[in-house]
């Protein structure tokens, strides 16, 4: 993934792009957390000693042999690939990352430099709901500034965990920046991110989504991953329809929901993208309520 983002940069610029990769498969993120940032969240445990297996999972570790080593080198930017290993605590997520981010920033002395992410594709197996951190994902880049996530909700591999579109994923890293950092212009970067609930108007909700300012579009497919909640958030599937004269705005609704007042798309650890804005990027899940 790295290499390909590498080389589209490469491929639109005509400069040579250096990547530092430093990366350890199922890890979780409290191992890439140094120890001081780590003490503002009591639920997780800093070993005393090293531990005989599973370092990457060990927090601070990597941290402290995969990453300190290189603070202070000079970069132009973070990208960031995991989240598997923490769909147990997806709750913790978005506080955990946003304080890596954060922590990172500062140990570089280098600003708020973008960092941008993919977010975990689709998958079946597992015992928790993967969307739980798919949705974490999507609140860090709401909520912390010169940050960017791909969504990777049409490539996924139901049986796989690791899909095998890598071009496809780096490509649109170096979208964001090219698009935020190196001043290409027209360039779409982001698939559709839920703004707000417009209206209900007759048991219909209407969505409004960031990134659409030239529409939305299913290509062809049925929009399907929708569903609605009263109150009481049970949810149910729900149809839904895309406003064809208001950019970025589609209606969802359900027979057996008269009154709705959530909605969710894409709700499920393995989903299938049918949302997409015109130039071909997919939306990501999400839900209206908030953990």
């Amino acid at each position: 993934t790295a290499y390909f983002f590498a080389k589209k940069i490469n491929a639109v610029l005509n400069v040579p792009v250096g990547i530092i990769q430093s990366a350890w498969g199922a890890s979780t993120i409290e191992s890439w957390m140094d120890s001081v940032t780590l003490t503002a969240f009591p639920q997780v445990a800093i070993p005393a000693t090293l531990p005989a297996q599973n370092p990457n999972r060990t927090p601070m570790l990597l941290y402290n042999g995969m990453i300190h080593p290189y603070v202070g080198y000079g970069i132009k930017g973070g990208l960031w690939y995991q989240g598997e290993a923490n769909r147990e605590n997806a709750h913790d997520y978005t506080a955990l990352f946003s304080a890596m981010i954060g922590a990172w920033r500062q140990q570089w002395q280098q600003g708020d430099f973008p960092f941008y992410f993919v977010q975990i594709a689709p998958f079946e197996p597992g015992k928790v709901n993967a969307a739980d951190l798919r949705q974490a994902q999507l609140q860090t880049m709401l909520q912390v500034k010169h940050t960017g996530m791909v969504v990777t909700l049409d490539i996924g591999e139901k049986n796989v965990i690791h899909p095998a579109q890598k071009e496809t994923v780096g490509n649109r890293l170096a979208y964001w920046a090219l698009a935020k950092n190196y001043g290409i212009s027209n360039l779409a970067f982001s698939g559709p991110v839920f703004k707000q609930i417009v209206s209900m108007v007759n048991g219909r909700l209407v969505l409004l989504f960031n990134y659409a300012s030239n529409g939305l579009s299913s290509f062809g497919k049925p929009l399907q991953g929708f569903e609605v909640a009263a109150a009481d958030k049970q949810f149910y599937p729900a149809n839904a329809a895309i406003i064809a004269d208001k950019p970025g705005q589609l209606t969802v609704w359900s027979e057996q929901v008269p009154n709705p007042v959530y909605v969710r798309y894409a709700y499920s650890s393995w989903a299938e993208a049918s949302l997409f804005n015109t130039a071909g990027l997919p939306a990501s899940s999400f839900t209206t309520i908030v953990h």
